[in-house]
Order: C-alpha cells, then structure tokens, then sequence
C-alpha cells in the first residue's frame, strides 16, 4: 500500500537523503502540482543525492512538466524562475538558466524575481552595462516611489562606482531625489558623487583606517571605522549581509560598547554562511532578450553615512599621529 503523504514527508524528516523516499516524495508532489515543495525537497537532498548526474535534470523535466500545465501566469513565472534555479544550481548550465528567466518575465513581468537572477550571473562576469539595462527594465513595471528611487540608486552606484562616469550617477540621483526627497541612501550617494568619491573607494579608505587603528591600539577608533564600513557595505548596489555582518564582528569584538554596530547587528539578525552557487560563466547576448526586470528591491533601509564625518577624522588622526611624531623627535635619548 501506498505510503500517506503526510507519512512520506514524516519518513524523510526523520532519514533525509533515504534515495527511496526521496523518489517516491518528489513523486507524490509532482501529482499534487506542488512545485514549491518540490522544489524544497531537492534543496534539502542536495547535499546526499547530488552526486546523481540526473539529479538536476530530473527537477528540471519535472518543472517543465508542471509549467506546462500551469494556467495562470504567476504561477507560470514561478515555475521557470525555479526552472532557472535548478539550471544554474545542479545543472551547471547558466545559459539556460538565463532562458527560463527571460520566459519567465514575459510570463508574469509583474513579479522580477527573475531579473535579480539574471543580475546575479551578470554581476559574477562583472557585465555591468548588462546589468544597467535590466534595472533600467524593471523601472517600467515598478509605479511606486520608494521601488522606483531604489533602483535608480543602485543604477547611480553602477555609473559611479563601476562605469565611472560621476556625472550620470549625479543625474540619476537628482531622479532619485525627486521621488524620495528625506531617503537617507539619496542624501548619501549624491553627497559622496559630488565631491568626486566612490563607495568602493570610500569603503577601502574605512578598512584601511580600521586596520591602522587596530595596529595602532586603539580598539575604539578601529571600531568607529569599521562602523562606517559596515554603513558603506549596506548602500553597496551588490551589498553582501555576509561582509556586512563580518565588519560588525569584528568591530564588536574591538569595542563592545560601539552603539551602531549594536544597531547594526540587531538589524541584521543571524546570517547564513554565504552561497557558494553564484559563480557565473560568460553568457553571450544573443542568449539574453532586451525584455526583463528584476525581484523586488527593497527601500535601502540605511543610516546615511556621513562622508564629510569620515574624512574630518581621518585628517585628525593624521594630525595626531604628525603631533606624536615630533614629541617623539624631540624626546631625549
């Protein structure tokens, strides 16, 4: 007799990885039309029954299965974006991947899920002008402000920090501006544009002083540095919550009593260890439509970094460190 559902789901809890209630799960989902559960199935058997070369192909047919009977268009765009995943994470193949993603948008354009994907292969090849263009898509399916004033900041950050052109990402910003006229994240990067900065460079400029300060013995400053790392980390258009999270650590460990990289870990909560399924390969454009638009972006909910602050302490530590360094001149031997 057949086993309950409930039973199958029961059995796999309690011996994941057993190869034949695996089979005979994903089996039972794929007759129900429980794709998202399916999906989770194969995320959790990944790290047994991986080894299997048919182990991604057999979630893709199955997908495309389901997709085939799906009848509404969100639910079609779910299953191809899931479709993409499958590609890219067992498969090993990103150019297909990049196909469900793109038949995915034409599915449902209302949900860009699909588009932060995309954005993710392209960003591992360091494609931005690619990427530039699909947050340029999804500006057209996004009528909100704070949605709308998020993306055109993370299209600044790539004129500013990647394609180098200050004075795009200063016009985009103003656009920004218009929409979201208190958004501390606007405030931020138009105050560090103007004055001829980068994020990245700024951000190299705190882990520097961090370190100096750290070798130096002073735990509170070093930390005071890093607090503004992990500020610049946040705006970045690729933030990592994993680096984020790292600069915070560390500057906790140097100053307990730092209140913003308190704030700043109570915000973030645990974080997993970063995935490792990112690694892109050159995907030709031919194999990309122009049609496309991204996953929700959320509002940067961030503290504006105050740059001026930043370099204002960096000149007083010069001072300090120039001041010691003429006592110790004129110190007698």
């Amino acid at each position: 007799m057949a086993m309950d559902i409930r039973d199958l789901e029961e059995a796999w809890q309690a011996q994941p990885g057993n190869p034949e209630t695996f089979s005979a799960l994903a089996g039972r989902y794929i007759i129900d039309g429980s794709w998202r559960k399916l999906v989770v199935l194969f995320e959790e058997g990944a790290d047994q029954l991986a080894d299997d070369a048919s182990y991604g192909t057999r979630l893709v047919q199955a997908l495309r299965e389901l997709e085939q009977h799906a009848t509404e268009p969100r639910e079609r765009g779910g299953i191809l974006v899931a479709i993409g995943d499958a590609y890219r994470n067992y498969v090993d193949d990103r150019q297909e991947a990049m196909k469900a993603y793109q038949a995915s948008f034409k599915a449902y354009p209302q949900d860009t899920t699909c588009l932060e994907r995309a954005r993710s292969i392209y960003r591992a090849t360091a494609d931005y002008p690619r990427i530039f263009q699909l947050y340029k898509l999804e500006l057209k399916v996004k009528n909100q402000a704070e949605p709308r004033s998020a993306l055109l900041c993370a299209m600044a950050q790539l004129q500013g920090d990647e394609l180098k052109d200050l004075d795009a990402a200063i016009q985009i910003l103003d656009e920004a501006k218009k929409l979201t006229p208190d958004e501390p994240l606007v405030d931020s990067l138009l105050e560090l544009y103007s004055a001829g900065h980068t994020v990245n460079a700024k951000l190299s400029e705190a882990l520097h002083d961090a370190d100096e300060a750290e070798d130096a013995h002073e735990p509170e400053l070093a930390a005071e540095y890093l607090a503004m790392a992990a500020g610049l980390e946040w705006m970045r258009e690729s933030r990592s919550p994993e680096t984020v999270m790292s600069f915070v650590r560390r500057g906790l460990a140097l100053d307990p009593t730092n209140a913003e990289l308190a704030a700043r870990a109570a915000e973030l909560g645990p974080i997993d260890a970063p995935s490792d399924d990112l690694e892109g390969i050159a995907v030709p454009a031919s194999e990309v439509s122009d049609v496309y638009a991204e996953d929700d972006v959320e509002s940067a909910a961030t503290q504006r970094i105050d740059i001026s602050q930043l370099d204002m302490q960096r000149q007083e530590d010069r001072e300090i460190a120039a001041e010691r360094s003429e006592v110790s001149e004129d110190a007698p031997e």
